[in-house]
């Protein structure tokens, strides 16, 4: 019997936090009687509640093996389709951020392509099928949406439906489409208050978006039952803008925020395609710094610290995922979108390359990666991107997750 490689420990005074990544069990304990679970003088009923909780193992091999099952099963788990499906390359907004920067083409998708679509989703109409509108800026080209919405409905295909949109084309008459669709959720960026968002999203003309962002929203909740997800993306200059939307969004929207109707989560811009102004990007200090001034201002409906679950694999290295560009071709990843040489198939030839597939699955795979296995991080990482496990050529400098340095520390934050 062992203590899991999976445990992290977070000391206070006398007592002990242990959470374990694999099993998601969180435990206190005094000093003493963690300093005895391994001894003749264990407790024998804290010894099982701690071997049930995945706390202490019995086999450190079996360990691993269990988690690489369970992974295994949720990669090749085939009894869904997520599909990515981009109307248009194109987009009317000019972020500086943006990493399909090199790859926005001028160009809508085809009716052969649309319905290339259907009969790829017709033929897996057996399993559950969600798909995501994507871009681009896809309501530019609402008209594809709206055929291949229609198509699947002719055809009483179930599936639902996700829309990620930069939020300045919510017009009247595209929410009088999006109503009849069966979408879960729109997710639109904002990057801060008027001001700050207007200087970094913006139109191509130089033109600020906020305001029309807002009046978009505004139909979208009194018109539509559908949900809205502000998503914003924060870096070394804008950081505080997230706690400023969160004000605005409570003093303007409460019931909608109240009810849930409207959620704002934030993300860290990463550099992921060496843009010019990457020096801005916050790296893991910035981060776990920012988390806990989030939590020391103690304002209403922010994203509060918590105990990551465990990682499910990403689309790059999942069966039945994939996104598709407006000429049909196939990527396992949004931000290969456009990017010709990360293509694995064509939708229009209705092949997809089983080589290029095992790749993605394979090559740099975390799970046989000695270093990754024995990382007490491992299971609330995943290995992290593949993508970046890829241009590290397996080395985990990039793809290293905020967690290893900093789960032991925010533990001592968290609310028990």
């Amino acid at each position: 019997m062992e203590l899991s490689k999976y445990n992290i420990y977070s000391q206070k005074n006398n007592t002990i936090t242990i959470f374990n990544t694999f099993s998601s069990a969180l435990i206190q304990l005094d000093e003493e009687s963690f300093k005895n679970l391994l001894t003749d003088k264990n407790d024998s009923n804290l010894t099982c509640k701690l071997l049930d909780m995945g706390i202490l193992i019995r086999c450190r091999e079996d360990e691993i093996r269990k988690y690489k099952y369970i992974q295994y099963s949720r990669m090749f788990r085939n009894n869904q389709i997520l599909l990515y499906i981009c109307p248009t390359m194109n987009c009317n907004f000019s972020c500086s951020y943006c990493f399909e920067a090199g790859n926005k083409k001028e160009s809508n998708m085809s009716p052969e392509v649309e319905d290339a679509i259907v009969r790829f989703i017709s033929k897996n109409k057996d399993k559950k099928i969600f798909l995501t509108w994507f871009g681009g800026e896809p309501l530019l080209n609402l008209k594809t949406i709206k055929n291949i919405t229609d198509k699947l409905r002719e055809m009483s295909i179930k599936y639902s439906s996700s829309l990620i949109t930069n939020g300045s084309l919510l017009t009247k008459q595209a929410i009088d489409i999006l109503k009849n669709i069966p979408i879960e959720f729109i997710q639109i960026s904002i990057d801060g208050t008027k001001d700050t968002h207007d200087k970094r999203r913006y139109l191509h003309s130089g033109r600020g978006t906020f305001d029309t962002i807002i009046k978009g929203m505004k139909r979208v909740l009194n018109e539509t039952s559908i949900p809205i997800t502000i998503q914003v993306a924060i870096d070394k200059t804008n950081y505080q803008e997230y706690e400023k939307l969160i004000s605005y969004f409570n003093e303007q929207f409460f019931p909608f925020i109240e009810s849930k109707r409207i959620q704002l989560n934030f993300n860290i811009i990463k550099d992921r395609t060496n843009f010019d102004k990457y020096g801005i990007c916050m790296n893991h200090q910035d981060y776990f710094h920012y988390l806990i001034h989030l939590k020391k201002l103690k304002i209403a409906n922010t994203v509060n610290i918590s105990l990551p679950a465990m990682a499910q694999p990403c689309m790059y290295n999942s069966v039945g995922s994939y996104a598709i560009t407006p000429d049909g071709e196939i990527y396992k990843c949004i931000e290969h979108a456009g990017n010709i040489k990360k293509s694995v198939g064509n939708i229009l030839e209705e092949n997809i390359s089983l080589s290029k597939l095992s790749m993605c699955m394979f090559k740099n795979n975390h799970m046989d990666n000695k270093e990754c296995l024995n990382c007490p991080v491992l299971p609330i990482c995943g290995g992290g991107c593949p993508i970046d496990r890829e241009k590290d050529n397996d080395k985990n400098d990039l793809s290293c997750s905020f967690h290893k340095t900093y789960i032991d520390k925010l533990l001592s934050y968290i609310d028990l």
